[in-house]
């Protein structure tokens, strides 16, 4: 049976640098949920150490690349771990998250709305990602740090539009953040349809941006959408991600005014010291 605990899911490859957040989520209505790079080495006493109200679970199966298909494995496998506890609320967050909210803020923000936080770039996929979904990435696990695959990549893309390669055809698709908060029944529903995800996304580059927003959309379920405009708002999954000043912006000690002043859930991507967030923390519980 559903309990109203939310699960927090966090996906990271930097172990040593999720121990305050570990601390800022601990609440006795929050459970956590970690993976951990299966090239990492990591101290699970001092992950363990770092909260005393929550149940804290330490996975690491999977060895993850960017823009890969482990991206979206990894993701459906917390999904699928914490499943079994049925939560209200499933978090996706990284050690680059910051949340805006008092715990108490966060658990009332979301049982009040009953609703599911997924962002879309927009209705359809734009045109400058359309090639990531219409063509084979068949070289995405090694071709960020090596020269030699990214030519290949490239080789390999020129010749699919040669000759005409279409992986998209009159199929509907969408993209966006994949950073997501969302309910049982869609979490339910990703498990449901993982082994069409996986085999429909296997060589997409950046899977892990498209399949949930298409899943929505194929499913016709946008009425369980807090925010469906699908115009590349980022109110719709309460991140606040700044993409005007970086790649993205990453929060520094001089924008606490600015985060706290936000009003969104969780902040990304952040660079803040131990100090510097218990003050953002003090503040918020002052408001």
């Amino acid at each position: 049976m559903k309990n109203n605990k939310h699960a927090y899911l966090i996906m990271t490859y930097k172990p040593d640098k999720i121990y305050q957040l570990l601390r800022q989520l601990d609440y006795e209505n929050h459970d956590i949920y970690i993976h951990i790079d299966k090239k990492c080495k990591y101290d699970k006493s001092k992950i363990e150490s770092c909260v005393s109200k929550s149940s804290i679970y330490i996975l690491s199966k999977f060895d993850i690349s960017w823009a890969h298909i482990s991206q979206t494995m990894c993701q459906i496998f917390l999904l699928e771990q914490a499943i079994k506890n049925e939560y209200s609320y499933y978090h996706l967050l990284s050690e680059s998250d910051f949340p805006l909210k008092t715990n108490e803020e966060l658990h009332t923000f979301f049982e009040n709305s009953h609703k599911n936080f997924v962002h879309f770039e927009s209705k359809s996929v734009p045109a400058n990602k359309e090639k990531f979904i219409k063509y084979y990435y068949l070289f995405q696990r090694y071709n960020r740090h090596s020269r030699f695959f990214d030519i290949l990549e490239k080789i390999n893309i020129n010749i699919q539009k040669i000759f005409h390669v279409n992986r998209i055809k009159d199929e509907t698709y969408a993209c966006g953040a994949n950073w997501f908060s969302i309910t049982n029944f869609l979490s339910k529903l990703i498990i449901a349809n993982k082994e069409h995800i996986y085999k429909r996304y296997r060589y997409t580059r950046s899977s892990d941006e498209f399949y949930l927003q298409s899943l929505i959309l194929k499913t016709n379920n946008i009425n369980i959408l807090s925010y469906d405009k699908m115009d590349d708002n980022y109110i719709a999954c309460e991140r606040y991600i700044d993409w005007q000043r970086g790649n993205p912006y990453v929060f520094s000690e001089s924008d606490v005014d600015e985060l706290i002043a936000s009003n969104f859930c969780f902040a990304r991507k952040i660079n803040l010291d131990d100090q510097t967030r218990e003050i953002i923390m003090a503040k918020l519980k002052e408001r």
